[in-house]
């Protein structure tokens, strides 16, 4: 459904590596239906170093990275990085992330304000529930 309302809202579905890799060890059959139609974001420069920043504030390694692609995760077919939203039903890691943003902020423009072009421009993804995208894009349409 969260798919769906995105596609009819015009807007680009990512997927990161490690999801597609997870989600094949499962069952690749599903994969590949679900998988298939997103582009999978590659490591962007300073994704790690990101990454590893994020783990400061108590955000587990596989939680960590997965919110450092949002700021430098590489599209290379359409050139760009980043992604503005990062979708988690993860409740969790939605409350920790929403809990330590202001930190989390000023730690991201600290980094980003010492590096070149593009990378001082990336910016940190608004981190939402399926629920609260789909409410966001329907409220949108009207």
């Amino acid at each position: 459904m969260a798919y769906q309302a995105l596609l009819q809202a015009g807007l680009i579905a990512y997927v990161t590596p490690e999801t597609v890799h997870s989600a094949q060890r499962r069952d690749p059959h599903i994969t590949a239906s679900i998988c298939m139609p997103l582009t999978t974001l590659t490591k962007g420069h300073y994704l790690r170093r990101w990454a590893r920043r994020l783990r400061d504030f108590g955000f587990g390694r596989e939680d960590s990275v997965m919110l450092a692609y949002g700021s430098f995760g590489v599209d290379f077919q359409r050139q760009t990085f980043g992604a503005e939203v990062i979708l988690s039903a993860d409740q969790p890691l939605l409350r920790h992330f929403h809990e330590q943003y202001d930190h989390i902020a000023r730690r991201f423009r600290r980094m980003t304000c010492q590096l070149a072009l593009p990378y001082c421009v990336a910016q940190l993804p608004t981190v939402m529930s399926p629920e609260e995208m789909l409410t966001t894009l329907l409220r949108g349409k009207d």
